[in-house]
Parts: C-alpha cells; structure tokens; sequence
C-alpha cells in the first residue's frame, strides 16, 4: 500500500532523538489499516516497544530488498529480456516454437540478473542507512517516509545500478582507439575518455530508472500491475513468433546450372589467409626495411586496405571470403550456435548477437547442462566454397586449412589435389598425447588422401602459422602445384590480441618501453610472415598470383580482456603479386566480398550473378582483361560438390570448443 501523502497518528511515531531529526521505526511507521491487515498491532514509540523496533530495523532492510529485486527482475525480463529475444529471433532462423523457447529463457536468466543486481544494491543501501542511523533501529526521517521519497529514492537508486552496469559494459567494454575521438592518443586519454563515457552512460541509466519507477508506481497504484505484466508477455510471445516467421528463409527456386562446368584455364592461384593482418603494423616496418620480401610484392603487385563487415568476427567474414556471400546467405552468424533446453530436436541452435550478453549468460547455463554450445564446419555453410568451385570446374585444389569450413575433409579424387584440414593438427596432437595414432576413420575426417596426415605428421607438432606453412612448403616440394592453393592461419589474430601491447606500449597502463622492444611478438610474426613470402613466391610456378588476404585489422583497448579488438570493423589487407597482376594500388571500395569473385576470374572461371562482391578489375593488367573477358554464370549453387568421408562426431566439437576457450573467443 502506498505511503505517498498520508500522515500518520501521534501513536505511530518514535521519540525524537536526543538532538537530531524526528525518526521513525519503518515497521512502527505503518498506517495502523495496513498493520492491522499483516496482524502486527500499532505500537508506541519507547522502551516497551524494543521488540517492534528490532523486527521494524529487520523488514526496513528486507521487504526493500524483495521489492527491488523483483522490481528489477520485471525490468530485465520484460525489457532486456524481451527485447534480446526479439533481436535473436530476427538474427537467426527460427521456428515459432524456439523462439518462444528462446523468449522464457531470456525472460528467466535476465530477469534473475536484474533482478539479483537490483536486489543486492537496495541492500547494500539499507544497511548503509540503518548503519548511519543506529546499530539496533532503522532510524528514518519521519516525514521523508510518510511521503514516500525515500522509498522510491531507494528504489531508484538500486535499478540504476543494474542498467548502469549493462549499458557500460555494452558500450565501453572494449571500446578501442579507433572508436575514439582523434585527441585520444595514449593510455590517459583514453582513461579520461571512458570515465567521461561513464558518466554520460550514468546519467542515462538514472533517467531511464527514474521513469521506469515513475510508471511502475502508478500503475500498481491503480491496480494494474498484474494485467500490465500479461499484456507484456503476450505482445513479447506474438512478436518473437511473428519476427522468427517474417525472417525464415523462404525457399527459393534455384536456377539451373550451365550445361557444362568449363575447362581448365585461367592461371595458377595461391591463397595465403592470415588472419587479423593489419597494415598498420606491416607498413612501418616496410618502411623501416624489416619486410624485404613485403615490400618487393607491394612495389610490383597491387596492395590496400580491404572494407570489412562492422560488429562482426573472423567466423563470418572468412565465410564470405570464401563464398562471396553475405552473412544472411552462407548462414554463418558466429564461431558456434547455443541450444537452450527445450529447443526442437535437431535445430542447430541460436547465435549470439554482440554486446548482448546472450553468450554469456547462455554459457553459465551450459554448466549447468541446460544448453548446449556447437561449433560451426562445413555442414552450416550455405554456399558452395572456392576450392569447391574449383574442384567442380575441374581445377586442381590444395588446401592447408580453410578455417572451420576445411572440416570435415572432402573426398577430391583427383590426384593432383591434396587436403590437409581444419584441426588437423589439434587431432594429431592429441592422438600422440594419448600414445597412439590417428585411427584411419579420423584420419579420413582430416584429410585426403588419409595418408597425408600420417606423412605430415611430424610437422602437426609445431605451432600455428608454423605447421600451416612448413606443411605447405613441404607439399609443394613432392607434389605438382595445383591449380587453385590455400592456407589459412589464426595469426597474427590471436598473437595480437594477447601482445598489442608490447607493440604499442603507449596505448596502455604499465608498459616499459624497453620491456616491450624485447618482448615485441607482433612485429616478430610479421617478420615471419615476411620470411614465409619469400620461400613460397619462390617455390611457385612464375605465373602464379600470390594472394595475401586478412579478414580485419585490429585496434587496441584498455577496457578489455584483451589487448585489441575489431568488432567495429577496422579494414583487412589485400595484396595480388604475379601473372596478370599489374603494380599500384587497389580501389578504397576494395571488399572482402570482392576477393571471391576476382579468385575465380583468374582461375578462369566464371563469375556468378548470385555473388555479392565484384572482380578487383584495376588490379588486373587491361592487356589480360581484354584477351580473358570475364565471364559470367547464373549461379555455381547447387553444384555437385565433394562428399565427406563422415559427419563431424562429438569429440571433434569437444575439440573444437576447447581451441575456442583457449583462443579466448568464448569465456
């Protein structure tokens, strides 16, 4: 019942303390209609009424703290909650039934979070004032409480606390240099910039809070608190069905392939991916004369940065690196999908949309074994691949690893192709570490022919970036060069995230500068890399286009795990040296969707209406674009492509979700 303007009876009042304010029992304080409904009697002010005044100092810290936690916990269900799934309904492909699954979930683990958050600061509050006001009596400004301030004063306070934290998370949690205006150039500034940001983000949380107090009381004042809640629920269940149906992939009715796949043409390609490469790091050291071999490839190819997807990660980009296809066609939304219990048997599951905290809560509920995390391969991809392209218009294909989508191996067939992929290493590792070799059912998972894992074995051992290219430089010795050659690396991704700042001492707390030039393990890999450039240019066939391509850049931050991040989408690196390639620089509007389609022009194949991106054609002698016009089909989808020995089992998901933890990528 509302206290708001009602004055209470002599009798419901405490004695004044000696020389302070008029003060009064919270439990005492009660109207004598509301005291006589819970059976507590109105009790005088004064020595007999001890008892009434330890149970009032008790109910003045605990029926605040019930009230605010279930104040916010409906404010992050039905808020948070509600509207996250909503948004994951529309991110993903769902059912109607997974997404009102995915809605009681979002409802439940916000709303607890909210609601323990709210919960523990009104608390902290109430013993904080019964501590200022005496240790035995909650000792409360009479006419603060008769009118009821300082109850909503307390429960304003307690929900600020919970959208205080989300959004400051959401919008600084790393939050990088790039993101910042231009004057922050060093660990200070920065400092100063995400104080300034907390403020701003303080300000907003209070006035949301304040209002959605505001609005609560006077509904529940009314008495319409209960149908307010259904009204809620029912809009939330109809609109996260309605938003999972509107954005269900309608089946489409495919175009029909070309009566013939094509002939062998085009010139040899070789597809070197390193992941998170960023020529903010590798032109000062050009420039410094520490990438001799980078530097001869950029003076006689073409080099630039290249546009990358915004607020998203190396799972979905490489997927469109490699297909040509947007997100919302090759299907990749992240490294993995969360299945929550209850969900249909055999969806795949949700992906997690950034700065939600989807994936976070969703993952403490995989402890407790109420939802499942799936790795992503090549069964979620929803286009076909290059080295499937290619292997389909009869080029040979060497791959030594192809990211997530590498695995499980294909059955090629031709013998001038080989296929060493995705976790080959991780199995071989782990096969040595338990005694015994990979079992020829494993071993076909892996690679083709199945032999080839047992061969490369040896080098499996080493490191990433290092076994990737000590197996490649190997295979191209006893092999023919094939027609279409890729290697994918997680470097430099992973060693910049963990090292930025031995790089960039200046943009972080604590760094010695000489500590750090010692210690500089990013520009170590790029000397690496510079190394490996040279011995692969020169181990190839003369025409051969040398294609360097990375996903994103990367840009450091303080206020993070990590050291960088690239969720705001900091551009990539293309570099194309040899065959038909002519010298200068690529077009600003160069595209991770645009490698896709330039790869197949220069393998000789056929560029599909169905792709997103467009051929680099500036990057390409004119002499050769007018004897090779490029050449165009309706779509390669729906193409034969190579079967798989078996379907991804358990262990390897086991596998593959322990890298991603290592990684860092899941938490």
């Amino acid at each position: 019942m509302s206290t708001r303007g009602r004055d209470y009876p002599p009798a419901a009042r405490a004695a004044p303390a000696p020389g302070g304010p008029e003060t009064v029992c919270y439990t005492a304080a009660m109207p004598a209609s509301a005291s006589s409904q819970t059976g507590a009697p109105v009790m005088p002010a004064g020595e007999d009424a001890a008892p009434v005044v330890a149970s009032g100092a008790r109910a003045a810290v605990l029926r605040p703290t019930l009230a605010a936690t279930w104040a916010g916990a409906l404010q992050g269900g039905l808020l948070y909650g509600g509207a996250i799934a909503l948004l994951h309904a529309w991110h993903n492909v769902l059912g109607g039934w997974d997404a009102l699954v995915l809605l009681a979930w979002c409802l439940l683990v916000y709303g607890l979070a909210a609601g323990m958050a709210s919960g523990a600061t009104m608390l902290v509050v109430r013993l904080l004032r019964r501590w200022r006001g005496g240790a035995s009596t909650a000792a409360i400004p009479a006419n603060q409480l008769r009118s009821g301030n300082l109850a909503r004063r307390d429960l304003w306070l307690a929900t600020t606390a919970f959208h205080f934290a989300f959004w400051l998370f959401a919008a600084s949690y790393g939050l990088t240099y790039d993101e910042a205006p231009s004057w922050v150039r060093g660990a200070w500034a920065m400092l100063a910039y995400l104080v300034a940001r907390s403020a701003l983000v303080l300000l907003a949380a209070a006035v949301v809070a304040w209002l959605l107090v505001a609005v609560g009381g006077a509904v529940a004042r009314r008495g319409r608190a209960r149908s307010a809640i259904v009204t809620a629920l029912v809009a939330l269940a109809v609109g996260a069905v309605g938003l999972a149906r509107a954005h269900a992939a309608a089946p489409r009715e495919k175009p029909a392939l070309p009566k013939t796949l094509g002939a062998p043409g085009g010139v040899p390609v070789a597809v070197v991916g390193v992941d998170g490469a960023d020529w903010r790091v590798a032109l000062p050291m050009v420039e410094r004369g520490e990438l001799p071999h980078l530097a001869r490839l950029m003076a006689e190819g073409s080099w630039g940065p290249l546009a990358t997807f915004p607020d998203s990660n190396s799972a979905v980009i490489w997927a469109s690196i490699y297909t040509g296809r947007r997100p919302a066609v090759h299907g990749i939304l992240d490294f993995y999908a969360i299945r929550l219990a209850g969900m249909s048997h055999g969806f795949f599951g949700v992906y997690p949309v950034h700065r939600t905290f989807f994936k976070e809560l969703a993952l403490r509920l995989q402890r407790l074994g109420l939802a499942e995390v799936q790795p992503i391969d090549r069964s979620r991809v929803g286009a076909p691949l290059v080295w499937e392209v290619a292997h389909a218009t009869r080029r040979s294909v060497g791959v030594v690893d192809g990211y997530y989508y590498s695995y499980p191996a294909p059955v090629l067939g031709d013998p001038r192709s080989f296929f060493l992929g995705y976790g080959s290493d991780g199995l071989w590792q782990g096969a040595r570490a338990a005694g015994r070799k990979p079992t020829a059912a494993e071993a076909a998972l892996q690679a083709w022919p199945p032999s080839l894992l047992e061969s490369e074995g040896h080098n499996l051992e080493l490191p990433d970036f290092t076994w990737q290219t000590t197996v490649l430089l190997d295979l191209l010795g006893r092999r023919p060069q094939p027609d279409l050659l890729t290697m994918y690396s997680h470097e430099p991704d992973a060693v910049q995230h963990a090292k930025w700042r031995f790089h960039e001492p200046g943009a972080f707390f604590g760094v010695d500068r000489a500590t750090a030039a010692s210690h500089d393990e990013v520009a170590a890999f790029y000397r690496s890399l510079d190394d490996f450039l040279g011995r692969l240019r020169a181990r190839l066939a003369p025409n051969t286009v040398l294609v360097v391509v990375s996903d994103h850049g990367h840009s450091p931050t303080i206020f993070h795990s990590m050291d960088t991040q690239h969720r705001h989408g900091p551009p990539g690196m293309l570099l194309l040296h040899g065959g038909p390639v002519r010298a200068g620089r690529l077009p600003a509007s160069a595209d991770v969707l645009d490698v896709y389609p330039t790869l197949l022009y220069l393998l000789g194949i056929a560029r599909p209406d169905d792709a997103d991106g467009e051929l680099l054609a500036s990057a390409i002698d004119p002499r050769h674009l007018a004897a090779h016009p490029p050449q165009r089909v309706t779509t390669w989808d729906g193409l034969p492509l190579p079967r798989s020995a078996a379907p991804p089992d358990a262990e390897r998901r086991r596998l593959e979700l322990e890298k991603l933890y290592s990684l860092g990528y899941v938490r």
